[in-house]
């Protein structure tokens, strides 16, 4: 029922399509440089097209530095044919180091993984990369990696100094745990060592923010601690507990000390 007085008009505007505004047209030499950057990992366009200008700005012999050192590395580097790592000449400067422990080989997935380790500067021994982990869904299985050169590098019958220990260090992802698995099956077969990166909680994290698998890892390979005190030392083993029933944590001064009898 309409109400008297009142009208009601609908106007209609004539649709009209927006239009995509131009693209501001770049020297084919910047267009060619932001897309070839944009196809490395971790850069988008955006942040291919910022490094494209940063290159811009930068003195020219800088530029042809760069370019000259890419051409190198593409041209000089090669695997190395016992660690399969990079090198520039074969074997590497750490397959041929007499200095280095030969008898144990660290095993990694990725020169990556290599290098993190090594500038660490905690191991002193051989390394061995496989280039990758099984990973059957993939079409990648052991004759696509560095497996079999690692099993001929290990177990009587090798060439030069005789290897006793073998570390895998291999990621914590189910291929990597798959890979470790495999290995460790083929290793033991030949009659040494095997040994495993150990996994736990990270340093400084709370618990409450650590994930089941990292927990489950931590607990599986909890240590034991020992009383603190030097071998043969009485205090090294905790003492009598104190009628009130705490430990007696106070120890008699070391011989020669200040306040020794």
């Amino acid at each position: 029922m309409k109400r008297p007085g009142i009208s009601v008009k609908v106007i209609a505007f004539p649709f009209t399509r927006c239009r995509k505004a131009p693209l501001q047209q770049h020297p084919p030499q910047i267009t060619e440089l932001i897309e070839r950057l944009a196809k490395l990992p971790g850069l988008g366009r955006k942040s291919a097209t910022r490094l494209s200008l940063y290159i811009l700005k930068r003195p020219e012999e800088e530029v042809k530095a760069l370019a000259a050192s890419l051409v190198a590395v593409k041209e000089e580097i090669r695997f190395c044919s016992v660690c399969h790592d990079y090198t520039d000449r074969d074997p590497c400067p750490r397959c041929s180091d007499p200095k280095r422990d030969r008898s144990t080989v660290c095993v990694v997935e990725t020169p990556a993984d290599l290098m993190t380790i090594e500038s660490s500067g905690l191991f002193r021994g051989l390394y061995h990369v496989l280039g990758g982990v099984l990973n059957p869904l993939s079409g990648i299985g052991p004759d696509e990696l560095n497996i079999q050169s690692l099993l001929d590098r290990v177990g009587p019958g090798t060439e030069g100094d005789p290897v006793a220990e073998v570390l895998l260090a291999t990621g914590s992802s189910p291929e990597g745990e798959s890979t470790c698995s495999y290995l460790s099956d083929h290793l033991k077969a030949k009659g040494v060592t095997v040994t495993k990166l150990a996994r736990g909680l990270p340093a400084g994290m709370d618990l409450e923010f650590v994930d089941g698998g990292t927990l489950k890892e931590a607990l599986e390979h909890r240590r034991k601690i020992p009383w603190p005190g030097p071998p043969g030392d009485p205090g090294r083993y905790p003492p009598p507990l104190h009628p009130s029933g705490l430990w007696n944590l106070k120890r008699a001064p070391a011989p020669g000390a200040i306040g020794s009898p």
